[in-house]
């Protein structure tokens, strides 16, 4: 089996990423998103959750990751008007507060340096749910 390079989306998809296709739909509605809602997607990758959002018809969904390649990939195969992929660090968003009505992650929690200086709930709305 060939190595697994972190920085390849390619690889990312063949190793990880097809299962994420599978399971992001489900975790979407696991989570209990509804139509309407922005929804922001900390460590997206490749972009299966934030596509599985679109799918949910959100209002906006927006990905970000460190990965200016996996970024990049994923714009090429997200084209929904509803979705915006950004590179950024999930222990620094750039967005305001209550940008967001939930924010979400699905396979990157694990990998952050330091995972507990991830707290997302300022970017949500006074409304803004997520999953405990």
């Amino acid at each position: 089996m060939p190595a697994f390079v972190a920085t390849d989306p390619v690889g990312y998809e063949k190793f990880v990423g097809r299962w994420s296709q599978r399971l992001a739909p489900l975790f979407v509605k696991y989570a209990g998103v509804t139509a309407g809602e922005r929804v922001l997607d900390v460590g997206c990758g490749t972009g299966n959750l934030t596509a599985a959002l679109a799918g949910a018809r959100v209002a906006a969904a927006t990905g970000i990751d460190l990965s200016a390649s996996y970024i990049e990939y994923a714009r090429r195969r997200v084209t929904d008007r509803a979705v915006v992929f950004e590179v950024g660090d999930a222990l620094n968003l750039p967005y305001p507060d209550g940008t967001f009505d939930r924010a979400l992650s699905m396979l990157a929690l694990d990998v952050l340096p330091d995972p507990n200086r991830a707290d997302f709930s300022r970017n949500l709305n006074v409304i803004g749910k997520g999953i405990d």
